[in-house]
């Protein structure tokens, strides 16, 4: 109760309250400065309820050591992530900490996939062995597992429900509230504990987003409606009678924020709302939608590892399979490409760091050999993903004698396929 009047009082102080944000909090509450020089309050990733300190704070130090996270992949990699459970991904997604990274529906459907990628990577860094791609030159990562977040909005009110329950307020619903203030309307009730029973019989205005609409009958088989109208700090309910019901056809639906003039009621100690009069409260320059958080991270996810690796998934059940520009020298015309023999290598990746470098090392030193303008493609079982990469800065001549000799470097843990040009 106490951080939602905190919050309160920030906006109507004209200063805004920004979600938690991966990229952005601390562990506690921040001063942050906006692009414009003025000053917000960023939400600490320890005071969603249920995190602590300890379990973010791998995340603040992957951030600072590495630079902010572009993708949901790089944080798997950048951070040690290792000890990361279903519990902490969930509450940090329902609370809006990833929001940069994909609509929180559709982030809570690959929660296992984060975290088996993020376990992954953690166990790798903590191997402290090399592996196939650190041999391929320094600015070669191995490639991250593609995690595809789906374009799938949560149900109206969960966001809210979400947000109430792990931070105390809902933030998503502080655009409105921003905008209210903003315009000068500092009268205007936005959360549940301005609704004293001292009003009662006093009109008031609320402005919120309406959660739920149920349309009745009286015993007079007159309709009106019982609409729940979110507030920052909880719900109430607005009873909507048939003589303003007709002057606001369209208006009750889930989902939209409304503005009502209505008379407090109290019944049974819950205050209630008598509407007099209401209309559709719009966001000057913005309609955000409910499943758009108030002062959103960013537009979107970000492309992985800095344009460096191409991924796309391919529809293998057992293995991701991801594609490589590898380390390259320079652009590289795709038709000329096209035109080209192409010499690929498929390889498979053992638990034998020593021996796979060894034979890498090997590979390379024939390729050298045979030097000319055929192209080169490395496919690497690495896990339980497979990898292509253009190995760019390897040009060679394909002959008989290269692919024998390649074979012997190989043995049973390779094989050579060899691809003619394209007809087009």
């Amino acid at each position: 109760e106490k951080l939602a009047a905190s919050v309160e009082e920030a906006q109507r102080l004209e200063v805004p309250v920004m979600g938690p944000d991966v990229n952005r909090s601390g562990t506690e509450f921040v001063i942050e400065a906006q692009e414009n020089g003025a000053k917000a309050i960023r939400f600490g990733l320890a005071a969603i309820k249920g995190i602590g300190a300890a379990a973010v704070q791998p995340l603040i130090d992957g951030r600072t050591e590495n630079g902010h996270y572009e993708s949901i992949e790089q944080m798997c990699r950048n951070a040690d992530l290792g000890g990361l459970t279903r519990k902490t991904l969930e509450t940090l997604v329902r609370a809006g900490a990833l929001d940069c990274f994909g609509s929180r529906a559709g982030l809570l459907e690959v929660v296992d996939r984060t975290i088996s990628l993020a376990q992954s990577e953690a166990a790798l860094r903590g191997s402290d062995q090399a592996t196939m791609f650190e041999a391929l030159g320094q600015s070669t990562e191995a490639p991250l597992a593609r995690v595809d977040v789906p374009m799938r909005q949560a149900a109206s009110g969960e966001v809210h429900a979400w947000e109430l329950d792990l931070l105390g307020v809902a933030l998503s619903s502080g655009r409105a509230l921003a905008s209210v203030m903003a315009n000068g309307d500092k009268s205007a009730v936005v959360a549940r504990a301005d609704l004293t029973p001292e009003l009662q019989g006093r009109e008031v205005t609320v402005v919120g987003q309406l959660s739920a609409v149920s349309h009745r009958l009286t015993k007079t088989q007159r309709p009106y409606v019982i609409a729940t109208l979110n507030l920052l700090d909880g719900s109430v309910e607005v009873f909507v009678w048939e003589n303003v019901l007709q002057e606001t056809q369209g208006l009750w639906e889930t989902g939209k924020l409304v503005s009502a003039v209505a008379s407090v009621r109290m019944r049974d100690d819950e205050v209630r709302l008598s509407c007099v009069s209401a209309h559709e409260y719009v966001v000057p320059g913005d309609d955000p939608g409910p499943d758009v958080p108030f002062e959103a991270n960013a537009a979107g996810p970000a492309m992985e590892n800095g344009a460096l690796y191409s991924c796309e998934a391919q529809s293998s059940p057992d293995a991701v399979a991801e594609t490589s520009s590898g380390p390259v020298n320079g652009p590289l015309d795709g038709n000329a490409y096209a035109t080209q023999r192409r010499l690929r290598l498929l390889i498979r990746e053992s638990d034998q760091a020593v021996y796979d470098l060894r034979m890498l090392s090997e590979i390379k030193r024939v390729l050298l050999d045979y030097e000319g303008g055929d192209q080169v493609e490395l496919e690497i079982a690495s896990g339980n993903r497979v990898v292509s990469m253009r190995w760019d800065d390897m040009g060679v001549l394909i002959s008989e004698d290269l692919e024998r000799t390649l074979g012997e470097v190989l043995g049973a843990a390779g094989e050579i396929v060899v691809e003619e040009p394209s007809a087009s």
